[in-house]
């Protein structure tokens, strides 16, 4: 019974989605999106924009 997809076209579709992702994230970080200012005075974990 044939599903339609293949593991040839699987790892197609894995390795596709998998260079958008990395696409995305770097251009992401490209942009500033995920910037870091560091915690906030007093602070280990949250940020200034969090307190």
């Amino acid at each position: 019974m044939d599903q339609g997809i293949n593991r040839r076209s699987f790892l197609k579709l894995s390795a596709a989605g998998s260079a958008m992702l990395a696409a995305g994230s770097s251009l992401a970080l490209l942009t500033g999106c995920s910037s870091n200012d560091g915690p906030a005075a007093g602070y280990r974990h949250f940020r200034q924009q969090d307190v």
